[in-house]
Parts: structure tokens; sequence; C-alpha cells
């Protein structure tokens, strides 16, 4: 039979005692050592210009689209949106069709007891392109990537449309909008 007492830690042993002084007493790995050591990834190593390293990277970074990057406000309830207000996006000289969905009409919003809020979205009448997406309700700020990627991917209203979304959930409501913008809303 084993013997399944356990050992009395209560006085560290020597081992014990020599791991921790030296794990005190070590240099963490990477940094350097002795006298007129430099670090690595010093200031002195990198260009003035963080620009211009990522201008000469072999990745060829994309330029930055302004109108694609979100905008969120946390609050209750939260509001988030991408790209052109339906305003703007007539100012802009889009003929466009707009579609509001509001969150009354989702399953899901009103089981949470969240039922205040809505999503609207903007379409170019002609192209079909998504100009831009606004919500305003509960967890917005999580749903607007949705219409963030789609933009970035230069979605039209077609394959939003095709998209099919989980269910029950309150991201149902964007799409929701979307088929709205067409005069195709399921549950309003």
């Amino acid at each position: 039979m084993r013997n399944l007492s356990v050992p009395n830690h209560s006085k560290p042993s020597a081992l014990l005692r020599s791991t921790v002084r030296a794990q005190r007493t070590a240099r963490p790995t990477g940094r350097p050592q002795g006298p007129g050591a430099k670090r690595r990834n010093s200031p002195e190593d990198e260009p003035a210009d963080a620009g211009s390293k990522i201008k000469d990277s072999p990745l060829n970074p994309h330029p930055l689209d302004r109108a694609n990057i979100p905008g969120c406000t946390y609050c209750r309830p939260q509001i988030a949106s991408v790209g052109l207000t339906e305003a703007k996006a007539k100012e802009a000289g889009h003929a466009v069709k707009a579609g509001t969905f509001p969150f009354i009409g989702n399953g899901k919003a009103i089981a949470l007891g969240e039922a205040e809020g809505f999503v609207k979205t903007v379409f170019d009448a002609k192209t079909g392109e998504l100009l831009g997406a606004h919500m305003i309700g509960a967890e917005v700020t999580e749903m607007i990537q949705g219409f963030v990627v789609g933009k970035t991917l230069e979605t039209t209203e077609a394959e939003l449309m095709q998209t099919v979304f989980p269910h029950p959930t309150i991201s149902e409501s964007m799409h929701e909008s979307v088929l709205a913008s067409y005069g195709r809303a399921l549950h309003i």
C-alpha cells in the first residue's frame, strides 16, 4: 500500500530557498548584459519618422478610409454608427435608399427588456453600396462591426439581404433594416 502522507512544507527546503534566491537575482531573458550593452529596439535603433518605416515596409499597408471607422458612444442606450448619414449622403450627391427597423420588432430585444432603439441603414440607390449605418440601443457598439466589415468590403444591399443572421439575436435588426431599405422588412 502507498504512503499517502502529505509532506510538511512549514519550513522551506534548501532547494526551494536557492531557487527563490536565483529567481530574484536573475535577469529576464533578452535583456543586455555587461557594460555598455544596449537594449534591442531602443529609440536609437528606430528611424526618426515611424511613418517612413511603415511606408518602406514590404507589407504594403493599405490606405486608411476614415469613412469605415465606427463611432461608438458608451451610454444607455448605446449609440454606434459608421459611414454617412442619410442627409450627408444626399448632400454628397447620392440618390439614397434608407431603412429603419425598431428594436420593438425584435423578439430578443423584447425578451431582454431592451426594446428601445433602432437600426438605420443608408444605401446608394443606383449601385446598392452601403453608405452608412446608425444604431441606438442595447449592445449596438458590439454589433456595428458587422456594418464596418460590410463597408470595408464594399458590400451591396443584395449581399446583405442574402446573409443569414442568427436567431434569436438583436443583430437580426440589422438584417431587417437592410430589408426595410428596399421595402422588404419581415417583422414590421
